[in-house]
């Protein structure tokens, strides 16, 4: 068992005492939510970032504060509840972007994969390797166009049931009570949403460049079909996340005047 330096350990939490602590009050609270929301802002996604494990310390204890002081709705709907419900689907809806994320960087791969054999024959010298490729990037440009737009009906509803939840949370609410900190746990969804969907917003514009060339190039109509399919799709892609920031711009905007 590794020994623990009580002189070291006191020197580094004497510069944190006053930063990270167990909140008992709602100014504690709103303190700790701020110091989070800067860690967000730098961590984002990065697991391996010096501050990530931190920022889930932070985490925990804001959690353990909500969950012993929001009170419930005058209808009998815990507020728990509807942010229960809210969290669920802006975690659905970010899980749509981590998998997009995956998707678009393994297409991307094989889109170079495909050019660099294109660029080593001709159709002339090597027809059957040239019909393979071609057979194949369209194989793969509709399975990916097919595999995201099954995943978009899902997201969509997430979308929705975010926005609902969030809707229903703040009538509820009563800004001269503690049931304004729910408000705050979904502002925090919301941007875990955007920063997610933000990374992979540039991958999107690149592979909708590369569809788009595709297109007009006309080379076959198999990807000619495909890739008009894909710009369809990108632009959908798109309008998504401007809806997403939209939704974070109005929780954000809320969670102030609140």
């Amino acid at each position: 068992m590794q020994n623990l330096d009580v002189t070291k350990t006191e020197a580094a939490w004497s510069s944190l005492g006053g930063k990270v602590y167990v909140p008992h009050s709602e100014e504690e609270y709103h303190r700790l939510v701020a110091l989070l929301d800067s860690f967000i802002d730098e961590v984002g996604e990065d697991e391996s970032h010096p501050l990530a494990s931190l920022m889930e310390v932070v985490g925990v204890l804001i959690e353990k504060y909500e969950d012993e002081n929001v009170p419930r709705l005058a209808e009998g709907l815990s507020i728990d509840a509807v942010s229960e419900n809210y969290a669920h689907a802006a975690e659905g809806a970010r899980q749509f972007f981590v998998t997009l994320s995956i998707e678009t960087d393994a297409l991307n791969a094989k889109i170079i994969a495909y050019a660099d054999r294109m660029g080593r024959i001709t159709k002339q010298s090597n027809p059957a390797e040239f019909e393979a490729i071609i057979n194949d990037s369209a194989n793969d440009l509709q399975a990916f166009a097919h595999r995201i737009e099954a995943l978009f009906p899902g997201y969509r509803r997430d979308i929705e049931f975010t926005t609902e939840g969030f809707d229903q949370c703040l009538k509820s609410l009563d800004s001269s009570t503690s049931a304004g900190i729910e408000l705050q746990g979904m502002r925090r969804e919301a941007r875990k949403l955007t920063e997610t969907a933000r990374e992979v917003k540039p991958k999107v514009a690149v592979l909708r460049h590369a569809f788009v060339a595709l297109r007009d190039a006309n080379y076959d109509p198999r990807l000619t079909k495909a890739a008009q399919r894909l710009v369809v799709l990108t632009d959908d892609l798109n309008r998504a996340y401007e809806d997403l920031e939209t939704l974070a711009l109005k929780v954000s905007f809320s969670v102030d005047q609140k």
